[in-house]
């Protein structure tokens, strides 16, 4: 699972950047040995997609949309590299936690989790396990 934190504000619209790691991503042979561990084939669920605010129940993503009812959220930037944005609704807490988790019976992305943290104290840590 690959841990990113975000410091944001609290209350407002935030869009989130991110890496997605494809499932035992190798590099082909004289290919890039970074990005091709990124997914840029990840069909995105409404259950892939979960937000907990401050440590309450996990909520489905307020903006999920393949396109066909607004903008793509979330949305493949490119190179394996995607956004998010929360509503300023799911940003109305201290800390909010995006969990993404491929939902199928064969997961193509490993695990990731985004923690966004609204409180005045800043911090910085990226933990990739």
């Amino acid at each position: 699972m690959v841990i990113q934190y975000n410091d944001c504000g609290y209350g407002s619209e935030y869009t989130a950047y991110f890496p997605v790691k494809a499932v035992s991503a190798l590099p082909a042979s004289g290919g890039d040995p970074i990005i091709s561990q990124f997914s840029t084939a990840w069909s995105i669920a409404t259950a892939d997609i979960r937000v907990i605010k401050d440590g309450g129940s996990p909520a489905a993503l307020a903006g999920f949309s393949t396109g066909y009812s607004g903008p793509v959220n979330p949305a493949h930037i490119g190179n394996g590299i995607w956004s998010i944005t929360l509503t300023a609704d799911e940003m109305s807490a201290e800390c909010v936690v995006v969990v993404i988790s491929d939902a199928t019976a064969t997961p193509v992305i490993d695990d990731l989790c985004l923690i966004l943290n609204t409180r005045s104290s800043r911090w910085v840590c990226v933990h990739n396990s």
